[in-house]
C-alpha cells in the first residue's frame, strides 16, 4: 500500500460516511446511551495458507445494567499474499430488551482485508459482506417468517507501536480508525446508513500468540424511527488468541 493507497482509502471511508449520513439527516432527533463490550477472538492456523477465524462478544448497556446482543461468529480466511486474506463463514446474534431476548438472527458473510505496514504503522483496510436474516421472539419463542436485507461494512483501522518499532512481543500500540456500515435490499427503504464507529485505543501484544485491547467506541447508529439517532459512548475490552497448527509458522 502506498501513499496515493492510503489517501484514497481516507477518501472512500469519509465520502461513505458523509455521503449516506448527511442525505438521509436533514432534521435528525438523537439519543444518548453508554455500552460496554467484551470479546474473544480466536485464530487457529491450520497451514500457510487456511486460518480457521472465530469470535464470540457479549454486550451490555447502561453502565452493565441491561444485556444488550450476543454474537457468535466463526469462518475460514485464505491468505493469498503476506499479511492480505480472503474469507467467508457464518454469525449468529442474540439481541436484548429489557433484558429480555427480542430478536434473533443468523448471518452470513465474506470479507476481504488488506494489512500493509508503512514505517512504523500498520495499516488495515476491511470490506465486509453480511446477509442478514432477522426473527422476532416473544416469550423465547421464534416469531414467523423472517426479515431479510444486506449489509456492507468497510473499516480502515491504523495501529501504532509505542515501545518498539514494530509490533511484536512486548509491544504497546495506539489504535485509530472508523468503520460504516450501509444496509441495502428491497426491505431497506429509509435506512440505508446502518451506523459509524468511531474507534480509539491501546493495545498491548504479549507474544504472536496473546494480545489484549482496550478500544473506546463513539457509534452512531439509525434507530428504528426514521430521523431518529442514537450515538453510544462504548468502552469494547477484547482478547485475540493465536493457536498455531502448522509447524513452519511455529518458527517464525
Amino acid at each position: 500500500m502506498n501513499k496515493a493507497t492510503l489517501k484514497l482509502s481516507v477518501s472512500v471511508l469519509f465520502v461513505f460516511f458523509y455521503s449516506c449520513l448527511f442525505s438521509q439527516v436533514n432534521s435528525r432527533n438523537v439519543s444518548h446511551g453508554n455500552q460496554q463490550w467484551s470479546q474473544y477472538y480466536n485464530r487457529i492456523k491450520l497451514s500457510e495458507k487456511y486460518t480457521l477465524v472465530s469470535d464470540g462478544s457479549f454486550r451490555w448497556k447502561n453502565n452493565l445494567k441491561e444485556k444488550n446482543l450476543a454474537l457468535i461468529r466463526t469462518g475460514l480466511a485464505y491468505n493469498f499474499h503476506e499479511s492480505n486474506s480472503v474469507g467467508l463463514g457464518i454469525a449468529s446474534t442474540i439481541s436484548y430488551g429489557e433484558n429480555r431476548i427480542r430478536k434473533a438472527e443468523l448471518r452470513g458473510w465474506q470479507e476481504i482485508y488488506l494489512n500493509e505496514r508503512i514505517k512504523r504503522l500498520s495499516i488495515s483496510n476491511r470490506i465486509r459482506l453480511e446477509e442478514r436474516y432477522f426473527k422476532n421472539v416473544n416469550n423465547n419463542e421464534l416469531g414467523p417468517g423472517y426479515n431479510f436485507n444486506y449489509r456492507f461494512r468497510y473499516r480502515f483501522y491504523v495501529s501504532i507501536p509505542l515501545n518498539n518499532n514494530i509490533i511484536k512481543d512486548n509491544t504497546f500500540s495506539i489504535n485509530i480508525g472508523d468503520e460504516i456500515f450501509l444496509n441495502f435490499g428491497k426491505e431497506i427503504v429509509h435506512s440505508v446508513f446502518d451506523n459509524n464507529r468511531i474507534i480509539a485505543g491501546i493495545s498491548y501484544q504479549y507474544n504472536k500468540k496473546l494480545s489484549v485491547t482496550l478500544n473506546y467506541v463513539n457509534q452512531f447508529s439509525q434507530s428504528k424511527v426514521i430521523n431518529n439517532f442514537e450515538e453510544n459512548d462504548i468502552f469494547w475490552l477484547s482478547l485475540t488468541h493465536n493457536i498455531i497448527f502448522n509447524k513452519t509458522e511455529q518458527g517464525k
